[in-house]
């Protein structure tokens, strides 16, 4: 689509490793709905030749989704092989801070191609990994300021491969379902409480950019009202 292909060359005049097009590589590729999300189905498959995508772009297109939205584009991938991960994020005029880092774990069936996620795990954010991440994500120079995301959530899912972190997709929205939710019980905050918090210029956002590096500690768990 014409917004991919933009957020693409934004990427690639930055200095941000980024998933490659079928065009560059070799299979197995990784194909889905361009429209897929969470809630309308995902449908994401891995193929491994020419007739495997054949057969899932046929089996796509013309395909009506929970919302009724009918499947006319598809999407083709470099298969990337290692973890994939999840970062929210919030920001506000350029300043970006972390909201959650999680993992997901997924099995893949080799006999249909197809991948399935089985849970999702949040993270604390101090680690070797998490630290790549959130330097990859919302450093200067960034995936965030490459795109020009300078306010408001971003939820961005991103591949550690053996080369580093490379980034899947990336959208100026919060995590889906319950996970802002979910981070709120572990953590003490959520991303949506963040959201409120720049819309009604409040404390918290500043309060979360200067102790950004400890809100996350494994077993800490801090109510959001004691950042006040």
């Amino acid at each position: 689509s014409e917004i991919l292909h933009e957020e693409r060359e934004l990427l690639k005049a930055a200095p941000t490793p980024l998933v490659h097009d079928v065009m560059s590589h070799a299979f197995p590729y990784l194909h889905a709905a361009l429209a897929a999300n969470a809630i309308t189905g995902n449908y994401v498959s891995f193929r491994l030749n020419e007739q495997d995508v054949i057969e899932a772009c046929e089996a796509n297109f013309g395909r009506m989704d929970i919302l009724g939205n009918v499947c006319d584009k598809v999407l083709i991938q470099e298969f990337l092989r290692g973890l994939e991960y999840v970062v929210d994020t919030m920001s506000r005029d350029g300043e970006h801070v972390l909201a959650a880092i999680w993992v997901y774990a997924k099995s893949c069936n080799l006999e249909n191609g197809s991948i399935t996620y089985d849970n999702t795990q949040l993270l604390q954010a101090t680690g070797e990994i998490q630290e790549q991440l959130i330097d990859y994500i919302i450093s200067k120079g960034g995936v965030l300021d490459a795109l020009g995301i300078h306010h408001g959530p971003a939820h961005a899912e991103i591949m550690m491969t053996p080369t580093g972190p490379c980034l899947v997709e990336v959208a100026n929205r919060m995590h889906g379902c319950d996970g802002p939710k979910t981070a709120e019980i572990c953590t003490g905050f959520g991303q949506h409480q963040l959201y409120a918090d720049i819309v009604f210029d409040g404390h918290l956002f500043d309060k979360t950019s200067e102790n950004n590096d400890i809100l996350f500690k494994e077993g800490d768990l801090l109510d959001a009202h004691e950042l006040d």
